[in-house]
């Protein structure tokens, strides 16, 4: 009978043994998995950081070059909105003396002339004497 319940018992510890050992190569392949998932998240990441950045230096180079061309097409503008202006018929208005026409007229007229958008950046002088 002693024998028979040693014999249960290291059976017993066998089994026992045997369920650690399963569940400690579950955990160890749990564990695996979500380092991996983390690295790849992490890399993820970093790719989408660098497209990010990529992308704001593109848009940033874009902005420059527009900034370039309305300043160069503004400064070579102004002088052809002042002989178009003389030159055509329509602008009969702005053969008025300037202290007739409002500050707001100038720069419609000036951004119409220049074919730029109120939202570009263009530094209008304006002196009423």
């Amino acid at each position: 009978m002693k024998r028979a319940k040693s014999i249960l018992g290291k059976k017993q510890e066998e089994r026992e043994r045997k369920e650690l050992e399963k569940q400690e190569r579950k955990r160890k392949r749990e564990n695996v998995k979500l380092s991996n998932e983390r690295e790849r998240e992490d890399r993820t990441q970093k790719l989408e950081e660098k497209k990010q950045i990529k992308l704001n230096e593109i848009k940033n180079k874009r902005k420059i070059k527009k900034k370039r061309k309305h300043i160069v097409a503004s400064e070579s503008s102004h002088s052809s909105a002042e002989s178009t202006s003389e030159s055509e018929g329509e602008g009969d208005s702005w053969n008025q003396p300037l202290s007739e026409t409002s500050e707001e007229d100038v720069q419609n007229f000036v951004l119409e002339k220049i074919d730029l958008k109120e939202e570009d950046f263009v530094i209008i002088i304006y002196e009423n004497k």
